[in-house]
């Protein structure tokens, strides 16, 4: 896997497999910056539109995220950014000072700057704390996440107050391929 803190220029697709939320993701990378868009149905059926841009260090740890959703005639938007703790606007979110990563839901890509960032050996396992952000109402929240390495392009993906788990399969830049009765790449 590529372990430096940055992309080559590229796109990425992901579609929902989802049937209740049928959707479509593009993603545009470049060196250190992500801009997406996704247009899905939400978990009431109503149309969802999702805009965001995020940047991160050498590291691949967030510094800072732009995110707008449109949803029933009404636009939200959230900017955060990082330096030793998580902002918004000049508003300090000390409840998220433990969270190292960020996590958009229903977004694939943010997986990639976990995987990237902790650069798990095979059957390594890593937990930490994460700033979740619900795309439709863009509500964060904190939440532990744990990595495990499977083999080459294989994760477990454990959120465990949701008890959740998935087998993720990833390419050689841990960009998600497969991610079970969610998410497949097109592209």
């Amino acid at each position: 896997m590529n372990h430096s803190g940055s992309f080559s220029t590229q796109t990425a697709a992901w579609s929902s497999l989802d049937p209740t939320e049928k959707g479509f993701e593009c993603v545009w990378l470049k060196e250190q910056r992500a801009t997406g868009s996704l247009l899905r149905l939400d978990e009431d059926k109503n149309p969802l539109r999702l805009v965001y841009e995020f940047c991160w260090n050498s590291a691949f740890q967030v510094e800072a995220a732009r995110i707008q959703t449109q949803k029933e005639n009404r636009t939200l938007e959230l900017d955060l950014r990082y330096d030793r703790g998580w902002y918004k606007g000049e508003e300090r979110l000390t409840e998220f000072d433990a969270c190292t990563d960020l996590d958009l839901w229903p977004t694939p890509l943010t997986n990639t700057f976990a995987i990237r960032r902790l650069n798990l050996a095979i059957g390594e396992k890593k937990s930490f704390q994460t700033l979740l952000i619900h795309g439709p109402t863009l509500q964060c929240r904190k939440v532990s996440q744990i990595y495990t390495r499977l083999d080459e392009h294989h994760y477990l993906f454990e959120d465990p107050a949701a008890n959740f788990r998935a087998r993720l399969q990833v390419d050689d830049q841990g960009l998600i391929m497969h991610y079970p009765e969610l998410f497949v790449r097109e592209a």
